[in-house]
């Protein structure tokens, strides 16, 4: 089973320590597809297929589809942080905060999975830059919850503006 491994992968990076478990965290590769699935499928508007290692959408629904997916996942996450408890520790991140910056990450990994007919969209540019630059450094170093917080509302906004010309360039 795919899920015992990844637990048992899990407990023993913890009980090896930091250094170890970084390592070996790097070197295990979780498999794309169930064993004999077959190979992975590209994403389509009623799968979106978030797990894949960042294939290209087919065409305008399925890349429709995966930003509302992750859009949604981005506004729960944020309502979360918006409405939930604060860090009881200076510097530290509440769990619904780390779940927001994944959310934050995930959707950044989105959006550059547009199909090769919209690359040239001013908007899609647009959107894909200022992603670029806003969210170059989201994981890196120790940011504090309000960063966070506002990281996502920059997303929110990011994604809506892009699934406007997505909506607005055509049918699925």
């Amino acid at each position: 089973m795919p899920g015992t491994s990844r637990i048992l992968v899990a407990a023993l990076a913890l009980s090896l320590g930091p250094l170890a478990s970084v390592a070996l965290a790097q070197a295990v590769v979780p498999p794309t597809t169930e064993p004999g699935a077959g190979p992975a499928r590209p994403p389509s508007a009623g799968e979106p297929n978030l797990q894949t290692p960042n294939p290209k959408a087919a065409d305008l629904g399925a890349y429709r589809g995966m930003l509302q997916t992750v859009e949604q996942q981005v506004r729960d996450s944020l309502a979360k942080v918006e409405g939930g408890a604060r860090p009881t520790q200076t510097g530290a991140m509440s769990p619904d905060a780390i779940q927001l910056m994944q959310s934050v990450i995930n959707a950044r990994e989105a959006v550059g999975r547009a199909p090769a007919s919209f690359e040239n969209n001013p908007t899609f540019g647009e959107v894909s830059r200022h992603m670029r630059e806003r969210f170059a450094n989201l994981n890196r170093g120790r940011m504090e919850q309000s960063e966070v917080t506002e990281a996502g509302r920059d997303m929110l906004q990011s994604l809506q503006r892009l699934r406007a010309a997505v909506d607005s360039a055509g049918p699925a």
